[in-house]
């Protein structure tokens, strides 16, 4: 499904140039024929009116600028669901990386024994905090690591997770990561192993 979305993406982009360089082709052939009967007009004997006129029909008219700008505003319609499908593919990602990150973060400073002190993560709905101490309530809070969420991104499962000091252990638990249609699973399993 991926494969075949960015085929597609990829036909739309190469649709997409071609339609741009074919404007720029137009109006630059547009602006050429001016200067070319600009040319042709100023050097006649008709006189100062019919000078004036041709510097007067060198710009582009109202239709032409209007046709441009329809055809811009069409283009750019057509790509905004594809940009804004491919921003939320990357915001998805990213979350879902962030909380492992932040979940291997809080068992390595437990496996290290960092303070002499396990260490765990909380998560709300505005951020995740890497805590130390043996729960959020009880913890030391000069210690606190914050990482901001996105809000738009759903995480599910256990508020709050403790890695066991020296061993990593932890209770097995599960996160899930969803955008729109899209979900992943982060599992720490009882060992502190994290798999995603």
């Amino acid at each position: 499904m991926a494969l075949l979305n960015q085929s597609a993406d990829s036909g739309f982009t190469q649709s997409l140039d071609r339609a741009l360089q074919r404007l720029a082709v137009f109006l630059y052939l547009r602006k050429a024929l001016a200067k070319m009967k600009n040319r042709m007009n100023h050097g006649s004997a008709k006189g100062v009116v019919e000078n004036r006129s041709a510097r007067l029909s060198a710009g582009f008219t109202l239709i032409e600028i209007l046709i441009a700008l329809t055809i811009l505003s069409a283009i750019f319609g057509l790509g905004f669901p594809v940009t804004w499908s491919f921003y939320g593919t990357y915001q998805f990602d990213s979350e879902g990386k962030v909380l492992v990150s932040v979940l291997e973060q809080a068992r390595n400073s437990a496996m290290i024994n960092r303070n002499q002190s396990a260490h765990g993560v909380f998560i709300n709905d505005d951020q995740m905090t890497v805590f130390q101490g043996a729960s959020y309530a009880s913890r030391n809070a000069s210690m606190d690591k914050i990482f901001p969420r996105n809000r738009l991104i759903a995480i599910s499962g256990p508020a709050e997770i403790v890695f066991s000091a020296l061993s990593g252990q932890v209770s097995s638990s599960t996160y899930i990561v969803s955008y729109q249609h899209r979900s992943t699973n982060i599992q720490a399993n009882s060992y502190g192993a994290i798999i995603f």
